[in-house]
């Protein structure tokens, strides 16, 4: 299930017994966080996502900047960050493995290897229409 989160997850996987299908329109989240809920549920109207299970943001300062935690059971989602940074890391990562379909229940952590992450396409040596660079993007 992790080869559907991009970048893969440093630790665990959604590939537990259960599924849930999550509610990105009613997302609960800590004060701190609450600056990375509109894009999410943006994405989700955009990608027709509609579930019927509880998202929640939780604020955890045990997690290093820019990682996440994200726990799905069947009653619900549980994604914890220590900055917005993080909590939009774990939004997007519980929105890629979302779009596949329902999720299975499990947990997963992620954090940067290093201080920069980044993407490069080569559009000098392999042409891509701008269409699918938008679909990239997103």
């Amino acid at each position: 299930m992790n080869a559907n989160i991009i970048p893969i997850p440093n630790k665990g996987c959604l590939s537990g017994e259960g599924v849930c299908a999550p509610d990105f329109s009613g997302i609960r989240a800590d004060l701190l966080l609450t600056p990375a809920i509109n894009a999410a549920k943006d994405y989700a109207e955009r990608l027709g996502l509609c579930g019927d299970k509880p998202v929640t943001l939780r604020y955890d300062a045990g997690i290093p900047d820019e990682g996440y935690r994200l726990t799905v059971t069947p009653d619900g989602c549980t994604a914890s960050a220590s900055d917005v940074p993080g909590a939009h890391h774990v939004l997007a990562a519980l929105l890629q493995a979302a779009s596949a379909g329902k999720l299975p229940c499990g947990e997963i952590f992620s954090a940067p290897d290093c201080e920069y992450r980044g993407v490069m396409i080569d559009l000098a040596r392999n042409w891509h229409p701008f269409s699918f660079l938008k679909e990239y993007v997103d």
